[in-house]
C-alpha cells in the first residue's frame, strides 16, 4: 500500500513538472493568475493584499510543499517598490507591506491644528493588474482601476 501511494505521488509530480501549465507565467491561463490587488495606505506606508488563482496542479503542489515556492512570484510583482516584505502567504492570497511609498507634509489648518497630508507618486508593478482597489485613510470608498500596470498618483490626508 505504501508503495502505491509513493508511486502515485511521484506520477503526479512528474505530470506537474512535465506539463506546459507548470512552466507558464501569470499571463493568461498560467499556474499563477492575479485577480485583484487591494492597496491600503497607512501614513507613508501601504499594505497590499494580492488575491490570485492557482490552477489545480499548482494547488496540489502547494498543498504538498507549502506556499514558500510562491514567494518569488509574489515578490516579483513589487519590483518597482523599495522595501516590500511579504507578511502572509496562502493558497489564494498574499499580504505585502511596503514602507515609505508616500511622502508627508505637515501644516497648520485654519483652526490652528497641526495636520498632515500625504502624496503618493505612481509606482510600477511588474505586470498588469486586472483589478486594483486603492483605499486612503480619508475616504471609505476605494479608487478602482482596471488593467493597470502601476499605482495611481494619490493625495490623501490623515483621518
Amino acid at each position: 500500500m505504501k508503495y502505491k501511494v509513493t508511486l502515485l505521488f511521484i506520477m503526479i509530480m512528474l505530470l506537474f513538472f512535465s506539463s506546459p501549465v507548470a512552466r507558464t507565467d501569470s499571463g493568461g491561463g498560467g499556474r499563477f493568475e492575479i485577480t485583484t490587488v487591494t492597496m491600503k495606505f497607512e501614513e507613508t506606508n501601504a499594505t497590499f493584499t494580492v488575491q490570485f488563482r492557482l490552477d489545480p496542479l499548482a494547488s496540489l503542489y502547494i498543498s504538498f510543499f507549502g506556499s514558500r515556492s510562491l514567494e518569488p512570484k509574489v515578490q516579483s510583482i513589487f519590483t518597482g517598490f523599495n522595501d516590500a516584505e511579504i507578511i502572509k502567504l496562502g493558497m489564494d492570497r498574499a499580504v505585502v507591506s511596503v514602507k515609505d511609498v508616500s511622502r508627508s507634509q505637515k501644516y497648520i489648518d485654519s483652526s490652528g491644528n497641526v495636520r498632515k497630508d500625504f502624496f503618493h507618486d505612481s509606482h510600477p508593478f511588474a505586470g498588469t493588474i486586472p483589478h486594483l482597489l486603492v483605499y486612503t485613510p480619508d475616504s471609505p470608498r476605494p479608487k478602482e482601476l482596471f488593467y493597470t500596470n502601476s499605482t495611481p498618483n494619490t493625495f490623501y490626508s490623515e483621518d
